[in-house]
């Protein structure tokens, strides 16, 4: 234990050993929640370190219990019903100006090229699965040279003081972590002295999760302060690596947490709530397997004295009783107690019903009866109102990782003004320039759009499209564009490539002044169809004047090209009478 002290290390000219001195008490007012964390952890079958620990003082059934682990099977299910909808944040204009307007679809572009690139797909899938297991999930937004960097944080490396927390959200963040030196080295290489020399991270810590040991690892404390004495430290013990102001308003660490409690910081995680219920039902499955064995092979009831031989039993399990005078009797008794199996049956719905997931989903169900795309799709919907808190916290979660994206790319583009990502579009990918887009931070915010109102699924997705193609809503190309099928891919492209023609040359005109005319084997009549919407859509955004000028002179060209009609033929003049 370390004796508590009050040291404010932001304040401090150098302030690595109050820094340390504050992660020590930390670290033992954290042993629980770190114990805590551990048993969620194994009960999920992750394998934590021994590091010379007798087994698992976690788990109470030996392996061969035939138990079965419905707390993972639930977690897994709602962790599926979280990571499968796509969000992506999208940049919306606050101004009526088209340039804006514009200026923010490439914004969006960008954002949508960044979580591409740095596979925010992935980290969706490590978060929603931490924050269901511990409660919250942190990731840490940076800049280098030549990138934006996503990191997860973990759980139980993210330290802090709930008794420092304002409305839930701390003032003070640390992520203590060890880190290989040679590593390290790499990242500062000015201190590689200092980090070759620093003293061996723990052996054993206060927790199973940190028993790993790595004789070439250091312990890093990385650590933020808010408010007015910001502060920014990477330290090891006895040596601050980086100590720079921080000036931001909020941390660079988006942090996920499916429910905020109402007082403190670390809300309870659904792994706790399933939990109980999961031991229960190991135990009354260890209570049922010891009673099949003992029960379920016959059982010979012999009055004493009466001989009985055992020569011509088989090698049957089999039970031999003396009891009162009698005939020898066989007695096969019920082998378990039909309350006591009505029991461990109950507790699998019991799970589902406090996790808030369905049992049919969990044991990849569906109701009888139910067979449409449409019809599943609705009642995915009405299963989903039951995490609709979990939906707008992982919502709101990306909406966080978009803008410490954006601050960080803004970064990486001062010192690389070429800085792009890479979008991948139906057939196509295109570079996205930071650059590209002049937009100040005022004039646009960041908001999870959908990304389509058609089903998610295919069998749903075909069922609206068909429906919308008898209603003739839908063109045959339109048709397949939605169902966006790889097989039919080259075909949609060449169907609608005279439409995206079109939609380039209009957007390149609007957005970038590019003079354009049409072309002969342009579809004509779609750019008298298409070009005056565009211009009087454009004329309601407040586009350039020269813009609106371009686009006519586009219009006007098409109308140039189109076949003249053929004259009316005269009517012939009648013939004279002589």
């Amino acid at each position: 234990m370390h004796e508590a002290q009050s040291v404010q290390w932001w304040t401090l000219d150098e302030p690595t050993a109050g820094l340390w001195a504050t992660v020590h008490e930390i670290d033992d007012e954290d042993a629980t929640r770190l114990d805590a964390y551990a048993r969620y952890l194994e009960q999920y079958d992750v394998q934590l370190p021994a590091n010379g620990r007798r087994g698992s003082p976690y788990r109470r059934l030996d392996e061969e219990a035939l138990a079965p682990n419905k707390y993972r099977r639930v977690l897994d299910t709602i962790h599926a019903k979280i990571v499968r909808n796509r969000v992506l944040p999208q940049a919306v204009s606050t101004s009526g100006n088209y340039s804006t307007r514009a200026a923010a679809k490439t914004r969006s572009l960008f954002i949508e090229g960044l979580f591409a690139t740095e596979r925010i797909d992935q980290l969706d899938d490590m978060a929603a699965r931490d924050a269901l297991l511990c409660g919250f999930a942190a990731v840490k937004v940076s800049a280098d040279e030549t990138r934006v960097n996503f990191e997860r944080l973990k759980p139980w490396c993210v330290k802090l003081r709930e008794a420092e927390c304002n409305g839930g959200l701390p003032r003070r963040l640390y992520y203590v972590d060890d880190y290989d030196r040679g590593v390290l080295a790499q990242m500062f290489p000015e201190h590689e002295a200092r980090i070759m020399a620093a003293p061996m991270a723990h052996k054993q810590g206060t927790s199973r999760l940190l028993d790993a040991h790595n004789p070439d690892a250091v312990r890093v404390c990385e650590a933020w302060a808010l408010g007015g004495d910001g502060r920014h430290v990477i330290a090891i013990e006895g040596f601050a690596l980086l100590d720079e102001d921080f000036a931001e308003p909020t941390f660079p660490v988006a942090i996920l947490r499916f429910y905020a409690p109402p007082i403190g910081f670390f809300p309870v995680p659904i792994a706790k709530l399933i939990l109980p219920i999961q031991r229960e039902l190991e135990f009354t499955a260890a209570k049922i397997q010891a009673t099949f064995r003992l029960m379920s092979h016959a059982h010979f009831i012999v009055p004493p004295g009466v001989e009985f031989s055992t020569e011509q039993m088989s090698n049957e399990p089999g039970t031999i009783w003396r009891a009162n005078p009698g005939q020898v009797q066989a007695f096969a008794p019920p082998t378990v107690s039909a309350d006591l199996y009505r029991y461990f049956v109950d507790l699998g719905p019991m799970m589902t019903e406090m996790s808030g997931a369905s049992q049919m989903s969990v044991a990849n169900q569906k109701p009888g009866g139910v067979t449409s795309g449409i019809a599943l799709q609705t009642l995915d919907d009405v299963e989903s109102e039951g995490f609709i808190a979990l939906h707008r916290a992982w919502q709101d979660w990306h909406v966080t990782l978009a803008k410490l994206g954006i601050a960080a790319a803004a970064i990486v583009a001062e010192n690389d003004p070429g800085f792009s990502v890479r979008v991948l579009g139906k057939g196509r990918a295109q570079n996205v320039r930071w650059n590209d887009a002049e937009l100040d931070a005022e004039d646009y915010e960041i908001r999870v759009m959908p990304t389509s109102q058609f089903a998610r699924d295919f069998a749903g997705r075909i069922d609206q499209a068909e429906k919308l193609l008898q209603l003739g809503a839908l063109t045959i190309p339109q048709f397949r564009d939605v169902l966006d099928l790889p097989d039919l891919q080259a075909e949609t492209d060449l169907d609608l490539s005279s439409r995206h023609i079109i939609e380039r040359n209009v957007d390149a005109i609007l957005t970038k002044n590019v003079p354009i005319i049409a072309e002969p084997f342009d579809d004509l009549a779609m750019i008298l169809e298409f070009g005056p919407k565009a211009y009087n859509l454009a004329r309601l955004e407040d586009a350039d004047p020269i813009a609106l000028e371009l686009l006519r002179r586009y219009i006007m060209s098409a109308q140039d090209l189109m076949p003249k009609p053929p004259e009316p033929q005269q009517p012939a003049m009648p013939e004279m009478i002589q």
